[in-house]
């Protein structure tokens, strides 16, 4: 009896492969709880049904891990791709400061030099204001020279006149 059940079962089995192979899809959709039964009561497994195909919760949930762990590899790349960007960032930011602070340095050179070149320049249009005053006084002492020896020549010329004849000099 035992052998009998077998090759009943066997030619059943046969039976279904051949329907399965023929009409798949349906037999899947007609059969689609009874499989649950049978194979939840034999491995006491949950299923989850997918584009009309029977798979493992488990299955389904490592397809879930494996999804989420692909997911997280790609964040983790991503990750750290931004910190190295974030160390180049903040390396040419130290660079940047430390060109600022040199250009502050340079600019407060630039500013007490400019203030030196002010100085001079008032410095300089004050020794031309002296300069032109001078100049004016030089220009009026050269005009009363000339009229001093203008009339150091009349006075000479006036002496020379009053000359004696018995060469005698001077007035009186």
């Amino acid at each position: 009896m035992h052998k009998r059940s077998l090759k009943g079962n066997l030619q059943r089995s046969k039976r279904s492969l051949k329907t399965t192979k023929v009409h798949e899809d349906e037999v899947i959709k007609l059969n689609t709880l009874k499989t649950r039964r049978l194979v939840r009561s034999i491995l006491k497994v949950p299923f989850i049904m997918r584009n009309d195909l029977l798979f493992p919760k488990r299955m389904e949930e490592s397809r879930r891990n494996k999804e989420l762990k692909n997911k997280i590899d790609i964040l983790l790349n991503d990750n750290s791709k931004l910190i190295c960007k974030n160390k180049t960032l903040l390396e040419s930011l130290e660079v940047l400061k430390k060109e600022k602070e040199f250009s502050n340095l340079e600019f407060q050179k630039l500013i007490l030099e400019n203030k030196n070149l002010f100085e001079k320049v008032l410095s300089l249009e004050e020794c031309m204001e002296d300069y032109n005053d001078l100049k004016k006084n030089v220009s009026d002492l050269t005009i009363c020279i000339e009229k001093f020896t203008k009339e150091k020549e009349i006075f000479e010329e006036l002496l020379g006149s009053q000359r004696s004849a018995f060469g005698k000099k001077g007035i009186g």
